[in-house]
C-alpha cells in the first residue's frame, strides 16, 4: 500500500511479516507485533485509516491498529553575532548551556522555533547532524532524510557525524508539505565560514537572501522539511 498512513510510506507483505517503508523506501522494517512468523500474502488499509490488515499464509488475518502520535519537541533557534552564525537544538542540556552562556561565545534565542519530534513517526525522516570543523566554519549542518545525510558524508569527510537521527521530520513531495505539517526553509551563508539557518517563516528567509544567503530546496516554494504543527 503505498502512502498508507503518511506520505512517503509504504505496507507491504512479505515472507517475514509486514514490512514498513519510510522516506519514499530508503528505510524499510518489519512491523510484525504479536504475528508469527507467517508469510504475509496482502495488507489492507481501513477506510478509516486507523486499522491495517495483514492476510496470512494459513494464519489467518492480523490487525495493526495506528499507535498515538508521540508529543513532539521545540526546536530552538540561537544567534552568535560574533560568528555572524545561526544554531538550531531541542535538547534541554544544549539549550541550558548556551542560555547560561557556557560557551567560548555568547549565544542568544532569536525568538523562533518550530517541532519536531525525537522518535520516528508514521510519514518521518530522520534529520542528521554535522558538526563543521573550524578550518570550514565552525558550525553544524542538519541534513534531510537518509540520502541527503549520506551523501553529505560522503562529499566531505572532514564533517563528523554527530547524530544520524538527531530529530524527525518529514519530507515534501514535489515540494509540498503533507496536511498538518508547516514549511521548513534553509538558506546557506555562501561564505568560507559555512552556516545555514533554518526557519518556517519565508519573511525572515527574504531578509537572509537579502543580505547574499542561498535559498535551497524542492518545488517552486524552495521548501526543504516539514514540521508537525
Amino acid at each position: 500500500i503505498a502512502g498508507g498512513w503518511s506520505p512517503g510510506t509504504f505496507y507491504a507483505g512479505a515472507a517475514c511479516g509486514v514490512l514498513y517503508g519510510t522516506d519514499n523506501g530508503q528505510r524499510v522494517v518489519t512491523m510484525n507485533n504479536g504475528l508469527p512468523p507467517l508469510t504475509v500474502n496482502a495488507v489492507a488499509l481501513a477506510a478509516t485509516s486507523t486499522d491495517l490488515y495483514a492476510g496470512t499464509a494459513g494464519g489467518g488475518v492480523f490487525r495493526y491498529t495506528k499507535s498515538a502520535t508521540a508529543t513532539p519537541v521545540t526546536v530552538v533557534e540561537y544567534y552568535n553575532q560574533a560568528l555572524d552564525h545561526y544554531f538550531i537544538t531541542w535538547v534541554p542540556a544544549e539549550q541550558a548551556n548556551l542560555d547560561a552562556g557556557k560557551t567560548p561565545t555568547r549565544w542568544t534565542r532569536t525568538g523562533y522555533t518550530f517541532n519536531a519530534y525525537t522518535i520516528a513517526q508514521a510519514g518521518t525522516s530522520p534529520v542528521c547532524r554535522y558538526y563543521i570543523p573550524p578550518t570550514l566554519g565552525d558550525s553544524h549542518f542538519f541534513g534531510r532524510g537518509v540520502q541527503e545525510c549520506k551523501a553529505t558524508g560522503q562529499s566531505n569527510p572532514s564533517f563528523t557525524l554527530e547524530a544520524d537521527d538527531f530529530m524527525q521530520l518529514f519530507l515534501p513531495a514535489a515540494g509540498v508539505c503533507p496536511a498538518g505539517t508547516i514549511n521548513v526553509y534553509r538558506v546557506f551563508s555562501n561564505r568560507p565560514d559555512a552556516n545555514h539557518r533554518y526557519m518556517t517563516d519565508k519573511a525572515v528567509r527574504a531578509q537572509m537572501v537579502a543580505r547574499g544567503w542561498l535559498v535551497e530546496g524542492d518545488g517552486p516554494d524552495a521548501v526543504v522539511m516539514c514540521a508537525p504543527q
